[in-house]
């Protein structure tokens, strides 16, 4: 047992590892889903999400949720950590329009941003789509939906902080995301978008 706390010891070294990644507790249970996946598959309707993000964009998005130095360091490592599995297995992913358009650090980290979403969108094992300025479908959130031998586990964060492989959630993620997708621009269409995007946050860097 762990002293005065009560809990076993390998609970706490658990909790403590926690503290040290620089990953929600909430977000523990998709970290391995995730990893293990042989798809995935991530709908981000407001920001790059977090698998396509650069550490630039990263610290500037902890830097105005208000985290200290320290944390944002762990919270990115953990992050880039995550990124992984790209190249690894096939990575889809859908972004809202206004993810090209919304300032997140300076034009600078912008730019630099959108060059590596263009660079992640020419990769073989990689889908980016865009999803046009006039859908409305996806406003509730991001969705993020890792399939591989253990089934398929659903994440979204922006309803419940849910992680789930419950049968219900995961069918109604998977209706979600037909949607989305087939809402989405095609994916030369979305790299010529997002080139441009990068070319206009380079003339305000």
């Amino acid at each position: 047992m762990g002293g005065a706390t009560g809990a076993p010891l390998d609970r706490l070294n658990e909790l403590a590892e926690r503290a040290r990644s620089g990953v929600p507790d909430w977000f523990v249970p998709w970290l391995a889903p995730e990893s293990n996946a042989t798809l995935l598959r991530y709908w981000s309707p407001f920001i790059v999400p977090g698998i396509a993000q650069t550490k630039a964009y990263m610290h500037a998005l902890f830097e105005d949720e208000g985290h200290l130095l320290d944390h944002a360091d762990e919270m990115a490592s953990a992050r880039l950590q995550r990124q992984q599995v790209i190249g690894r297995i096939p990575v889809t992913i859908i972004i809202g329009y206004h993810v090209l358009y919304r300032v997140v650090g300076s034009p600078a980290v912008m730019s630099a941003q959108m060059g590596h979403l263009a660079t992640l969108a020419e990769r073989s094992m990689v889908a980016l789509h865009v999803l046009p300025e006039t859908v409305t479908t996806g406003s509730y959130g991001e969705l993020g939906i890792a399939t591989g031998g253990e089934g398929t586990t659903v994440s979204m964060p922006a309803l419940q902080d849910i992680t789930s492989t419950e049968p219900k959630m995961v069918t109604k993620a998977l209706v979600a995301w037909e949607r989305l997708l087939g809402a989405a621009m095609p994916r030369q269409d979305s790299l010529t978008l997002i080139r441009s995007a990068e070319r206009s946050w380079k003339e305000q860097a």
